[in-house]
């Protein structure tokens, strides 16, 4: 992964950061609930990280240092006051060992057009996750162990209230990598709709970072092409994820990184459902921040995220407009 230092990088110089999301896509051309890009995404990449291009107060900033040097070189005696190799590079930060706990809140609202009549569906998802990282066979990698403590709320189509009972105790295992993959992930796979949802978050729990660690100033750029099915539905889902690791944030649990990531993407797909075939096409964007302290403990992420989609239907020429907007927040506990 290419990672492009950023000299000067300022809060107020950030765009907000954004990251990319799973889709759980319900298709019922009654009512017609499109993907839920949530917290988790099943990221292939396919084109080497690329250096996010930035400009702005980095002019500024370079010319101020250059009128610096130039009154340092006018005195007569002393010391050369402050040297480039005086200057330490911001030290860089890698996840470590560690045990947590987390609250991971979704909530999600879909409005659809059918027959000029608007329709509003709703699913909101509140759970309690422990985590406990330890050292790996290998350098860098860290044994995870991942279980759902609790289900506190869980609305919408199709919920019910044994799917808590059910969610209770999952329990997950698997290998972080460096770069925030958990590789080689056992645990619950169900075609149950909340198992489901908490799976896809399980999966992308942690934010996705440069193999070396992030610093302030850092910025990347994610290309990822990816084939998913969702509610029964292939995808194809393309996004462009470009990250910047902001100024160290102080907060009453101690200082943390913001890793501010602006995702935007397109989805594309068809199925068959009562005999009618459809098709779907949609774009969005995805608004997040991630947080990470000093040590490397994963403190949370708030994130937002927009799309539109059009489902057209073959035989009839329907086509059903809608619109998507999820708000999800992850919150490490005292």
């Amino acid at each position: 992964m290419t990672v492009r230092r950023v000299p000067g990088a300022g809060r107020d110089e950030q765009n907000s950061a954004y990251g990319p999301a799973t889709p759980a896509l319900h298709i019922c051309l009654s009512m017609i609930a499109f993907p839920s890009f949530g917290t988790g995404v099943d990221r292939v990449l396919t084109a080497p990280h690329s250096p996010a291009v930035r400009r702005g107060r980095n002019f500024p900033r370079a010319l101020g240092l250059v009128v610096l040097v130039a009154a340092a070189g006018c005195a007569r005696t002393g010391p050369s006051a402050g040297t480039r190799s005086d200057l330490q590079p911001p030290p860089r930060v890698r996840f470590v060992p560690d045990t947590a706990r987390y609250r991971v809140a979704s909530h999600l609202r879909v409005e659809q057009e059918l027959g000029n009549q608007p329709q509003v569906s709703r699913l909101s998802l509140v759970y309690l996750l422990s985590v406990a990282l330890a050292p790996g066979s290998s350098p860098g990698e860290l044994k995870a162990e991942i279980t759902v403590d609790s289900v506190a709320r869980y609305e919408g189509v199709g919920a019910v209230s044994q799917a808590s009972e059910r969610a209770r105790g999952l329990r997950f295992t698997g290998i972080l990598l460096p770069t925030g993959e958990l590789r080689d992930l056992q645990g619950a796979n169900s075609a149950d709709p909340l198992l489901g949802e908490i799976v896809r978050d399980v999966r992308e729990f942690f934010p996705r970072l440069p193999a070396a660690g992030v610093a302030s100033g850092d910025s990347w750029t994610d290309t990822t092409e990816q084939e998913i099915t969702s509610g029964d539905v292939p995808l194809t889902m393309h996004s462009v994820a470009a990250h910047l690791v902001g100024e160290r944030i102080e907060e009453a649990a101690g200082p943390v990184l913001p890793i501010r990531t602006l995702t935007r993407y397109t989805f594309s797909g068809a199925g068959r459902q009562g005999g009618q075939e459809f098709s779907v096409e949609g774009s969005g964007r995805r608004h997040t921040i991630e947080y990470l302290s000093l040590e490397g403990r994963y403190r949370g992420l708030v994130a937002a995220d927009t799309s539109e989609f059009t489902i057209a239907v073959a035989a009839t020429g329907l086509t059903i407009p809608g619109r998507q907007f999820r708000a999800d927040t992850v919150k490490a506990l005292p």
